[in-house]
């Protein structure tokens, strides 16, 4: 072995490094989507069941008003109190069956993710640590 070339260690720390630059790039792009996508969609559901109630109310149709009302509180109690009380990137990458990623303990694939860096973080260090 030549003093240029480098030792199996030093090769497998820059994959592990490259590997965790990757996932982390993964989780960064699943977030900035989930950002882009999520809040706008959101609003336009929100300003739409406004709308409909709104008309309901004042051409005094109170199934409008009631379907209007109904979807603001459904949206409320089932996705925004959700988004809440999780992370935005937990909320949109739900792993259920069918999704590819069956058998996972975890409940979504940025947590998959997380702990998959966790693990080369410690096997990087691991390697580091050893002379």
């Amino acid at each position: 072995m030549s003093a240029d070339e480098p030792t199996p260690t030093q090769m497998e720390i820059a994959n592990i490094e490259h590997e965790i630059a990757v996932l982390r790039e993964k989780l960064a792009n699943i977030e900035k989507w989930a950002n882009r996508v999520v809040w706008p969609a959101l609003a336009a559901m929100y300003l739409v069941s406004f709308i409909v109630a709104v008309y309901g109310l004042v051409t005094l149709q109170w199934l409008a008003l009631g379907i209007g009302i109904g979807c603001i509180a459904i949206l409320y109690y089932f996705v925004t109190d959700q988004i809440r009380s999780s992370r935005l990137i937990e909320f949109v990458t739900p792993l259920k069956r069918g999704a590819g990623m069956v058998g996972y303990p975890k409940d979504n694939y940025a947590l998959v993710l997380e702990e998959w860096i966790a693990d080369r973080e410690k096997r990087l260090s691991e390697l580091r640590a050893k002379p």
